[in-house]
């Protein structure tokens, strides 16, 4: 395969998170197979970060509107309408970038930016070559669950008139894949999201402390929120019961007086913050219990978000070699994952999770990590993804 890696976020390793951290992933995995990179900066902030280093692939960064701060602060639709209208006239440009590649092939990364599937389209007919568009995020729900009901209106529009114009649609997870079916009628193939990180050697956790930490890494918003409040009120009881037996910690942007206004003022809640990806690793495997999450709640665009989202932070939580303990609905993507894949630990109301942060020290730790290094190697590694891309490019 000779692939142009087209991304609406600029792959960064350091100081890239979500997308960014997805698309540097991939193409360090697909690295043999790209010949050349073609993103944009998406965030002003993303100028002072390494874009694609220690690839050594062939980087386009084109122009977008990313150098207009506040235009995003008025409207997101128009920024992303806007970015489109300056690709339309870049296409001439990038159409001789990927000849001189010699790539046969458009693999497009699509995060959360329903007019980057207009771009990818308008490539792919510059260009006449195959493309592939691959989805992490449903687009139309993320936009209602930050109540922008006319961005969300925009999005469904522009996601029905060209999901079916792209030679694939490779999804995230089976729930994203069986909602676009329900709702589209539209085919697709799984690829997991892929993990570069070697996972860390199971390594016990030594020290006098007898309370164990929970940590939570990510965004307190209304996909975990009502977990994280659940398993700080199971650990309060459990504390009262048995000496301060275990501490919450949050890994993320919020302050401690926020997190508490958010979650509720518990003694044992502490938060952190992480300068990279490899400092959040390294605080992971500090930590006793990596906590999972995802929302029993019963607004429908949640439970959309619950059962077609595939947490990211999944990477980090298997690099870190320590235990994961994963939390929701039994129909949610993670808890799925972790069923179909026979991985431990999984809870689905506040009595198993109580049951399993209290038995969790009986359970056999380096047979769990064995099992994710296992799970890792044949769902995520650079051998696994090839396989899937190698097997799908054979049946075409």
């Amino acid at each position: 395969m000779k692939i142009v890696l087209l991304s609406d976020a600029p792959p960064l390793e350091n100081g890239g998170f979500g997308n960014s951290a997805v698309s540097f992933s991939l193409a360090k995995i697909l690295s043999s197979e790209i010949k050349i990179i073609l993103t944009r900066l998406h965030k002003r902030s993303n100028k002072k970060l390494p874009i694609a280093k220690g690839l050594d692939i062939p980087v386009y960064v084109y122009k977008d509107f990313s150098f207009l701060l506040g235009l995003r602060l008025i409207s997101t639709t128009l920024r992303f309408a806007l970015d489109t209208l300056m690709f339309m006239t870049q296409l001439r440009v990038l159409n001789k970038k990927i000849q001189e590649s010699g790539a046969s092939r458009i693999f497009a990364l699509c995060g959360n930016d329903p007019f980057f599937m207009i771009n990818a389209w308008l490539l792919k007919k510059a260009t006449g070559l195959p493309l592939d568009l691959y989805m992490v995020d449903d687009i139309v729900a993320s936009a209602l669950m930050e109540k922008k009901v006319f961005r969300s209106k925009i999005f469904g529009l522009l996601e029905k008139i060209f999901i079916n114009k792209f030679d694939r649609i490779l999804l995230i997870s089976r729930g994203y894949a069986e909602h676009l079916e329900n709702k589209y009628n539209v085919a697709s193939t799984l690829l997991p999201v892929p993990i570069r990180y070697p996972i860390f050697e199971y390594r016990p956790i030594t020290g006098d402390d007898k309370s164990k930490t929970v940590v939570f890494s990510g965004s307190i918003n209304e996909l975990y929120l009502d977990a994280i409040r659940d398993l700080c009120e199971v650990i309060q009881a459990i504390n009262l019961e048995h000496e301060n037996s275990f501490r919450v910690l949050l890994i993320g942007r919020e302050s401690i007086v926020s997190a508490k206004q958010k979650i509720g003022d518990f003694p044992f809640l502490d938060v952190s913050t992480a300068l990279d990806n490899r400092d959040l690793i390294q605080k992971l495997a500090n930590s006793d219990l990596c906590f999972l999450p995802y929302s029993h709640s019963c607004n429908p665009v949640i439970r959309i978000m619950v059962k077609t989202a595939f947490s990211c932070k999944i990477s980090e939580y298997f690099a870190s070699g320590r235990p994961i303990l994963v939390y929701g609905p039994s129909d949610s993507s993670t808890y799925r994952y972790f069923v179909e894949n026979r991985l431990s630990i999984i809870a689905s109301n506040k009595q198993t999770l109580r049951d399993s942060l209290i038995n969790h020290t009986s359970c056999n730790e380096s047979h769990m990590i064995d099992e994710y290094q296992e799970t890792v190697k044949r769902n995520h590694s650079p051998e696994a993804l090839r396989a899937i891309l190698q097997a799908i490019n054979k049946a075409d």
